[in-house]
């Protein structure tokens, strides 16, 4: 795959890859009914009995995969519905805010995908090991925090009706480092721009100086400037800093959901 093709053509073509990625979800389903698997692996819980391990690898672990692909397929909708809008309305902190974002969820779908095909194959561990594995970093993904106090509250609860959880089970629902993640993406080649991008990102997010600076328009006169909460330069420079890391995320999650395939049939 590609992910980082939208970075290699025009700004027009650019608007148009964010475009097509919000028409792609948009003709799906609005409402998936899903069931909601244990919110840790039961793996553990099936040793020596290897044809519902199998069933399992089949179905819960497959489960697993189509519900993070429906939350990613969602997320990315409606990101790119955010952008396009605040283009249009000329809000900048629209197309920040979003961009960032989905430069964040590219990077985590692209760790996903790729752990999946290493673990699922790794031919130095059992079925089981390999199912586990594969299971943990969806269950991670997908549930995973860094809010202490939302594990606190889970602890309190069944996390699953065939095994009591331990706490290795809770290490696997802490979140991964989003910039682990995103400098994951530049290191293997897939989005070679994605840390610059991102960090160039913050600092119109963050209260810095391009979060002040983005309202100035050229000055009238000498030692003059003009803070602006209203202009084509306004937009022009939020297009400017959003478009490609919008483009390239938004094609790239596209393509990272197309490719998820069941790991074990």
């Amino acid at each position: 795959m590609d992910l980082a093709r939208a970075g290699r053509v025009n700004p027009e073509a650019k608007l148009e890859m964010i475009q097509k990625a919000r028409d792609y979800v948009d003709r799906q389903r609005v409402d998936v009914i899903t069931d909601i698997p244990a919110l840790i692996s039961n793996v553990p819980a099936m040793s020596g009995d290897g044809d519902r391990l199998k069933r399992y690898a089949r179905g819960v672990v497959w489960a697993r995969i189509l519900q993070y692909k429906t939350f990613t397929l969602f997320k990315l909708f409606h990101l790119a519905d955010a952008y396009l809008a605040g283009l249009g309305v000329g809000n900048p902190f629209a197309m920040l805010l979003t961009a960032r974002a989905a430069v964040e969820v590219l990077a985590a779908t692209y760790d996903v995908q790729g752990r999946i095909e290493i673990d699922s194959v790794d031919p130095h561990r059992a079925f089981a090991a390999r199912v586990q594995r594969v299971d943990e970093v969806l269950i991670g993904a997908t549930f995973g925090s860094r809010y202490a106090q939302f594990k606190d509250d889970l602890r309190g609860g069944g996390l699953s009706k065939s095994r009591t959880a331990d706490a290795h089970d809770f290490e696997v629902l802490q979140a991964k480092n989003v910039l682990t993640l995103i400098d994951n993406l530049t290191r293997t080649g897939a989005y070679p721009g994605a840390r610059d991008a991102y960090d160039h990102l913050c600092e119109y997010v963050h209260t810095n100086i391009g979060q002040n600076m983005i309202f100035l328009r050229p000055p009238e006169g000498e030692g003059q400037a003009i803070i602006s909460r209203k202009s084509e330069r306004l937009v022009e420079r939020a297009l400017t800093i959003t478009l490609e890391p919008m483009a390239v995320s938004c094609d790239a999650i596209a393509q990272l959901c197309r490719a998820f395939k069941p790991p074990f049939n």
